[in-house]
């Protein structure tokens, strides 16, 4: 779990949604991923939609919703491995060393989420994964009650953690979660680990632009032209993008979201959620900054009217790193579009000129 993987909920809010869909796949099942690079065969229920993404910390989440208009999910990511999981020399050592790291990681939960146990840590299956430990617990949200099934895996020297998160009490027979749970009980009897294939899937043909940049977004998809130098690497692109320029550098674009409200109140959201799960307050740096006088340093967003965007400029600490970031929305005749750039505040200022490039350079 650990914080990071709590700023999951607030990276997969801005992510655009793309259809799950495959083929030779489990009967009601659609793929989330199937890698030999990344070592497994991830499902979701037929019909959920896709919401991978990279937090920005260097792991990606993979992840599919019941729809765009509720937070019914489930998330598969890479964590840090427990402490003595690795060295555990039987089951029971095993699962101590789970319900520690279980323990702490409650401490990270904010207090008004009021975290409740609902089944500890016991000895599971997850698919075909050597050792797999299951624990369901519930929590506020937003005046939400929600449950969540989690799984922590041990495969090789390789830790996965598995959620499926939904609302309402876990035994309640109308409940949400227990209407969804045999779809994702499905998902989870059809994961399967397989053997890495040791390299990367072969790169897209991207499109090269006069300067040699890759065009690395769908139009048709996400309703705009990106384009990276060739050297970042492309972690996704479907409704949305997203990449990384190192270990703890990445980008974001995609629509967003949060429709029907005003930019400032559109900032006031974001930075809400993410004090829920930061290090302390999120420091605003330059908030809110749009074009408001011809002597000013404008803020771009591609070919997006100038009046039409606004700039956030803030950090914030996730388990005593810094993080810093710029982020643009934009507005169009028909939606709003979210620019992030993360880095840690070590690396933030070696990637600033690259980033203005690529700002400049998208269409709407």
């Amino acid at each position: 779990m650990r914080k990071f993987l709590l700023l999951i909920l607030i990276t997969v809010i801005g992510c655009t949604l793309i259809s799950c869909e495959g083929s030779d796949v489990p009967d009601g099942l659609g793929v989330i991923t199937v890698s030999e690079a990344d070592g497994f065969k991830l499902y979701c229920p037929e019909g959920w939609t896709v919401m991978t993404a990279n937090t920005g910390t260097g792991k990606t989440v993979w992840g599919a919703k019941r729809s765009s208009y509720n937070n019914i999910s489930i998330t598969f990511t890479e964590a840090e491995m427990p402490d003595g999981l690795l060295e555990a020399a039987d089951n029971t050592l095993a699962l101590k060393a789970i319900e520690a790291y279980y323990e702490k990681s409650l401490a990270d939960f904010p207090e008004d989420m009021k975290v409740t146990t609902v089944s500890a840590p016991a000895l599971s299956n997850f698919g075909n994964a050597q050792a797999a430990y299951k624990v369901i617990y519930t929590y506020k949200y937003e005046n939400l009650d929600f449950a969540a099934l989690q799984y922590l895996i041990k495969q090789d020297s390789a830790f996965y953690i598995f959620t499926y998160t939904s609302y309402g009490d876990p035994a309640a027979e109308d409940s949400d979660y227990t209407r969804y749970y045999e779809d994702v009980d499905l998902s989870i009897k059809s994961f399967e680990f397989i053997t890495k294939s040791g390299s990367t899937a072969e790169a897209p043909g991207y499109e090269k632009d006069a300067d040699g940049d890759l065009l690395v977004s769908d139009r048709a998809l996400c309703g705009f032209d990106l384009y990276l130098p060739e050297e970042i690497e492309v972690i996704c692109s479907s409704g949305y993008v997203t990449a990384k320029l190192s270990d703890t550098a990445s980008i974001y674009l995609g629509k967003a979201t949060a429709t029907g409200v005003q930019i400032n109140e559109y900032w006031e959201r974001r930075k809400s959620e993410l004090e829920r799960f930061t290090d302390g307050k999120v420091q605003e740096i330059d908030v809110n900054a749009t074009n408001k006088s011809d002597t000013e340093k404008k803020v771009i967003l591609g070919n997006l009217s100038e009046k039409l965007v606004a700039s956030y400029e803030y950090k914030y600490v996730i388990d005593g790193v810094e993080y810093h970031c710029y982020q643009i929305m934009g507005l169009d005749s028909f939606n709003g579009y979210v620019f992030t750039y993360t880095a840690t505040e070590a690396e933030y200022q070696s990637h600033l000129s690259v980033i203005e490039e690529i700002i400049k350079k998208v269409k709407f």
